[in-house]
């Protein structure tokens, strides 16, 4: 049995049992229960690099795995699945529209790796064929203007994030068959957009457009949770403290409800909320805070990942936080530079 070698049909039948079993493979929760599948995932690509195969079911086998091997951040095998499902349509003649959307996934790749210059082109070679094929009005050309305009915050050019993103937006208003989600995801970006560069009340415009659209899908939406948190957190940085700690508290409730304590969105309010508490110097609130947070993303996430080297780093100033309170005294000078004594400003909880 050692050397048994699978005819063409029972490969073809796994890559047809895989391909199906990975047709969300861009869905963070889908991703996490097919991780245990990895091994098997990584025989059948053995068996097809020897076999040397090419053909369309092979093609969208390599494209659907490509996404898991990126969540786990092996993005070598990531970009390597990628441009081989590329090589293979071009070979066989497959639709244009496909090779966008490989470049439009190895642009995404680049650019976590921070290979900006290379996400960019691929991006563009993404929105090129978009714009020949779908028209310079189609819902798929403005969500790649708005990958470009995400793509250029991370590298600091921000006038030409906001124009990518206005482009988008100016898309999907004018679209009769835009999906009013994408339209409400589009206003979000370009709040991001806005909140990157302090202009917060730039930001709440967009978001507050966003969340009218959301909110037609009900409160327990993962977008509703997730664009009233990001309201939240616009209305802490402009000096709405109680109004951002109510949406916070509300959506925090509904999430743990409806998403679960475990959901990656829940820990991201979780985290907003360790955040909000560590700014107003209630570091015990933020600790607890942010330890929810960890335990969560922890589950999800590889040990190395950004968000919890992110949160470890929380931890370590919120440590230090409250082991310098401990050493004021309660008629001390506060250390947030109110003027007033510890006890009656930062301390006053305590």
């Amino acid at each position: 049995m050692a050397n048994y070698a699978p005819c063409f049909e029972e490969i073809e039948d796994l890559i047809d049992y895989f391909t199906f079993l990975l047709k969300d493979s861009t869905d963070a929760g889908v991703v996490i229960t097919i991780k245990d599948k990895l091994i098997y995932f990584e025989s059948l690509l053995d068996v097809l690099k020897i076999k040397n195969l090419e053909n369309q079911k092979i093609a969208i086998f390599y494209k659907r795995v490509a996404p898991v091997y990126s969540y786990f951040m092996d993005y070598n095998q990531a970009i390597l699945l990628n441009k081989l499902s590329l090589d293979i349509i071009k070979f066989v003649g497959s639709s244009h529209i496909d090779c966008s959307d490989l470049y439009n996934n190895l642009g995404s790749i680049y650019d976590k790796i921070n290979e900006k210059e290379k996400s960019l082109n691929y991006y563009k070679k993404s929105l090129k064929i978009k714009e020949n094929f779908l028209g310079n009005n189609h819902s798929d050309t403005a969500i790649t203007y708005d990958n470009i305009a995400v793509l250029y915050v991370s590298m600091g050019r921000y006038s030409e994030a906001i124009t990518n993103s206005k482009k988008a937006i100016k898309i999907f208003e004018n679209s009769l068959y835009a999906k009013p989600i994408d339209i409400a995801k589009s206003y979000d970006i370009l709040s991001w957009i806005y909140q990157q560069i302090g202009k917060w009340k730039e930001g709440l415009l967009y978001t507050l457009k966003a969340r009218k659209i959301f909110q037609n899908l009900g409160e327990h939406s993962p977008d509703t949770i997730i664009c009233n948190n990001n309201l939240a957190r616009i209305y802490s940085k402009i000096g709405k403290k109680s109004e951002a700690l109510f949406l916070y508290k509300k959506y925090l409730e509904i999430s743990e409800k409806y998403l679960g304590i475990d959901d990656m969105t829940t820990a991201m309010i979780y985290h907003d909320l360790a955040i909000f508490y560590y700014e107003k110097k209630k570091c015990q609130d933020a600790k607890d805070y942010v330890i929810k947070a960890f335990m969560v993303k922890e589950k999800f996430l590889p040990p190395e990942h950004s968000e919890l080297l992110d949160l470890q780093d929380g931890m370590s100033r919120i440590e230090e936080c409250i082991k310098n309170s401990q050493k004021i005294g309660g008629n001390n000078p506060c250390p947030c530079n109110s003027g007033k004594k510890y006890k009656k400003c930062c301390g006053k909880s305590k």
